[in-house]
């Protein structure tokens, strides 16, 4: 959810735009007023804000003094101004200084909405660069303390006063650069499940975490990433409960079932058996989490004939039986 600071001298304005429908849809909060730019920048410093939506025309301090103190601030919200079609130029000027749209006045809900749908598209494509910025950072070889120095940096930018929510985005961009580690090698999807997720270590850990995915880059070669392997994985996904999958590897690929092993082996440090059985009970886990098939109907959709082999199979790997990982998963973080 986004949040909006709405910038207007005219109360009656903020009023009927805090009325729009939009604003229970759109995906953006309407999370504070102010009533000219100074006010706007006080409470800029002390929340976090992803979008100010700013009238030109107002007393003590107007919309483009504003967004140019937002921007020597380095505060990072994007702004839309809004005016009458009379102050087009100054609006021509607030585009130069960095706002992403100007919005003309006299304020429709259809207007506002299609304002906010080109902001998301904004925000949504500045938050997608960063993993990849973070990502590209570590194949490089940067100073992990420094990345998790910058990562924190640049959300306490967002969110100033708002930990939890720093916290939050922190944790959230890792676990995207991660998601971006295992486009090079999929199979970390699996092997890393007990010792490496992201997801439920706090964002403090973030220089810990960082040091981490630079040694698993080194440790599978990810600074030359193998895309024969990468296809053999996705193969392997996409075939898991086929019969004979070696044979299928080696038709689809047009290569030799032992070449196809060795090559896999050599990036995954797995088998293909192995790896195909990592993803079975990673899918058991989620048929057992969101479905009510009986153990049996689970093991044989994934091949196995006998409930007992499943079972035993299930333990090896998760460390419990089926049933106990049903009954207690929701509240045992070790699943």
């Amino acid at each position: 959810m986004y949040r909006v600071l709405f910038v207007d001298d005219d109360e009656a304005i903020g009023f009927l735009v805090a009325r729009y429908r939009i604003w229970k849809t759109a995906g953006f909060e309407l999370a504070d007023f102010a009533y000219n730019g100074r006010e706007a920048l006080e409470k800029l410093s002390a929340g976090g804000f992803d979008l100010i939506i700013t009238d030109i025309r107002m007393p003590v301090m107007n919309g483009l003094d504003l967004l140019r103190c937002i921007r020597e601030k380095g505060y990072p919200a994007i702004v839309i101004l809004a005016s009458t079609y009379q102050d087009f130029t100054y609006a021509k000027e607030g585009i130069r200084l960095g706002a992403v749209e100007y919005l003309e006045k006299p304020y429709s809900e259809e207007k506002v909405a299609e304002a906010l749908r080109l902001a998301e598209d904004y925000l949504g494509q500045e938050r997608e660069d960063a993993p990849e910025r973070y990502w590209h950072a570590l194949l490089e070889g940067e100073d992990p303390a420094q990345l998790a120095d910058s990562l924190f940096r640049e959300a306490q930018d967002r969110y100033p006063q708002d930990g939890e929510r720093m916290r939050r985005d922190v944790a959230g961009l890792l676990e995207k650069v991660y998601q971006k580690m295992c486009e090079q090698a999929p199979w970390l999807k699996v092997i890393d499940k007990k010792d490496f997720i992201i997801g439920g270590r706090p964002a403090e850990e973030a220089e810990e975490i960082f040091k981490e995915l630079q040694w698993k880059i080194k440790q599978y070669g990810l600074r030359s990433p193998d895309v024969m392997a990468v296809r053999i994985a996705r193969l392997i996904e996409e075939y898991l409960v086929s019969d004979h999958l070696q044979d299928i590897l080696a038709e689809k690929l047009e290569l030799s079932k032992d070449y196809i092993a060795k090559l896999f082996r050599g990036r995954s440090g797995m088998t293909i058996s192995e790896y195909t059985t990592l993803l079975k009970m990673e899918k058991a886990k989620e048929l057992l989490r969101t479905t009510n098939d009986k153990v049996y109907e689970i093991g044989e959709a994934l091949g196995y004939s006998t409930t007992d082999y499943f079972t035993r199979l299930f333990k090896s790997c998760i460390g419990c039986t089926p049933a106990y990982f049903r009954k207690y998963s929701a509240s045992e973080e070790k699943f």
